[in-house]
């Protein structure tokens, strides 16, 4: 196996934050690394950036400008074919790895002959960088990160569909990550993260997806990010129906159903706004949907059925 591992950097106008995931690469102790970035900013403010970093030895970056942009998942998937290592990770530009991160993730990869995908868990920081202990146990947990579940998990599709797999820090084969690749939003909404891991669950053997009871990337709150916007169509009702079209055994199907149910409130907010009526009233008097009906949540979405901008302007009004 090729020694080189490659870290693939998406970004899009935050060469501060850029600045960062990029050095928290290049303090890694694993070597050889190669960092690829795909830039789909409108200005120069990342090609400068680059320009005046120091590269330090083991370690080449190669940076990659698109115009026009490629959006989120065509830049993922550019950075994926570009990537030369036999593994590759994905790193957000506003997010970081830990120190031994790299580390970390290639000896768990030794440890456990046949693995194609291997994670740990991440640090929940604020804008600053600052660790916030509360929300990285609270992130852990929620995502089936904790001791109980170390080493090779026995369904790769069942660790996709708890979302123990996360958005980036992760360890992979290059050709694998090839092989599944990004959708775009209009297939999956805003969730081409989770719909991947989920993905790639469904392409492996089980035991090839390993979970390492060690921090080995931290997921910044960043402020004003998309993923956190209220105001926008996340396209949650799209990821939910591909989830629902999946084939699962029983432990898989336990799985499905937690997924389900947190996806449930945004789908069916979401395809009120985008006009499905029937889609989010049938998402709304299904098993997964856990807000009562008669509630102001659900008084919330059946306003926006009937108009999302009658439901936005209530939506102060009802504290949803």
């Amino acid at each position: 196996m090729n020694p080189l591992i490659s870290i693939c950097i998406p970004t899009y106008q935050r060469p501060a934050m850029l600045r960062e995931a990029i050095e928290s690469c290049f303090i890694q102790d694993y070597r050889p690394l190669e960092i690829l970035i795909g830039d789909d900013s409108r200005d120069d403010a990342t090609a400068q950036l680059i320009a005046t970093l120091q590269i330090p030895d083991g370690v080449a970056l190669l940076y990659e400008r698109h115009s026009p942009s490629l959006g989120q998942s065509g830049n993922v998937n550019s950075l994926f074919r570009r990537a030369t290592g036999d593994r590759l990770i994905l790193l957000h530009d506003d997010d970081l790895l830990c120190s031994d991160g790299v580390a970390l993730l290639d000896r768990g990869w030794r440890d456990f002959p046949g693995t194609r995908c291997i994670y740990g868990k991440q640090h929940t920081i604020d804008a600053d960088g600052t660790i916030l202990p509360n929300e990285t146990k609270e992130l852990n947990d929620y995502y089936f990160r904790d001791a109980s579940y170390a080493g090779r998990q026995g369904s790769g599709l069942e660790a996709g569909l708890r979302q123990q797999m996360p958005n980036n820090g992760y360890l992979i084969e290059t050709a694998l990550a090839r092989s599944v690749g990004y959708r775009t939003e209009n297939d999956v909404g805003t969730a081409v993260d989770a719909d991947f891991a989920v993905r790639v669950g469904t392409r492996v053997q089980p035991g090839q997806f390993v979970f390492i009871d060690a921090f080995v990337s931290k997921y910044r709150l960043t402020p004003g990010s998309i993923m956190r916007s209220k105001w926008i169509n996340h396209g949650h009702h799209l990821f939910f129906a591909e989830l629902q079209r999946l084939s699962t055994d029983a432990a898989e199907e336990t799985a499905r159903e937690i997924i389900l149910r947190r996806a449930a409130l945004d789908a069916s907010l979401d395809a009120a706004r985008a006009g499905q009526r029937r889609t989010a009233i049938s998402i709304m008097m299904s098993k997964y949907y856990e807000k009562p009906l008669l509630s102001r949540w659900t008084l919330f979405r059946l306003l926006c059925v009937v108009s999302p901008r009658l439901g936005d302007a209530a939506r102060r009004l009802l504290q949803v």
